[in-house]
């Protein structure tokens, strides 16, 4: 008797375990299995604000590709150096495939200083190329400046006689700025009012474009 029902007890468990387990094994009845591998979308991270050096490191944790650029052509992050996203792409909760790119623009230290110091345009007018240079030193790489024979500029001096964008103007990252530098040598030929008609644009094409370094605005 004590074996008849030992049995009994056996068989309803074993009915019961088939309740939970596939009546049909191997042949794709089953629950859908998961996606291959390298298949499966990413959400792209939101990066704006964050260290460059911590945006790769979720980046690459996420099995994507990272790569950076600066505002300023050919500028770079250095090694302990402070670096801001500005900004991404894709756009923060995009999906993407694995592997796929996820770049930024960054900001250093000193130019995210400038931009908060300077959040519109400041007027340069009159200022020498010296004062000039050490103002917009941080974004260098975005300054273009000709030079132009001016009688308002004092002989033997180079000042700024026409800007873009104009004093107060919205400065936004990364936007570009152009100037055109009076020059004296003591022979002008303008009129007190010669430089009225100064055009930013036309002069900094006609001259061609020139960036300063160590301070100056020609390299």
């Amino acid at each position: 008797m004590g074996c008849l029902v030992a049995f009994l007890g056996l068989a309803i468990v074993g009915g019961c375990v088939s309740l939970f387990t596939p009546s049909e094994e191997g042949n794709g009845s089953s629950s859908a299995s998961a996606a291959p591998f390298g298949t499966e979308k990413i959400k792209v991270p939101a990066l704006k604000g964050k260290q460059v050096t911590a945006a790769q490191e979720m980046v690459q944790k996420l099995n994507l590709r990272f790569t950076q650029t600066g505002i300023t052509p050919g500028s770079f992050c250095a090694p302990g150096q402070s670096c801001l996203v500005y900004a991404m792409k894709p756009a923060p909760g995009t999906e993407v495939g694995w592997a796929a790119e996820v770049s930024v623009t960054f900001v250093t230290g000193p130019q995210w200083s400038f931009y908060k110091k300077n959040r519109t345009m400041p007027n340069v007018i009159g200022w020498s190329d010296e004062k000039m240079g050490s103002l917009f030193e941080p974004v260098s790489g975005l300054v273009t400046a000709s030079f132009k024979q001016s009688a308002k500029t004092p002989v033997g001096q180079n000042t700024v006689i026409a800007q873009a964008p104009k004093p107060g103007a919205p400065l936004k990252v990364g936007q570009k700025i152009k100037l055109v530098v009076g020059v004296n040598y003591g022979n002008s030929t303008s009129t007190g009012n010669g430089d009225a008609d100064v055009d930013v644009d036309v002069d900094v094409r006609r001259s061609g474009e020139g960036r300063f370094c160590s301070k100056r605005w020609w390299c």
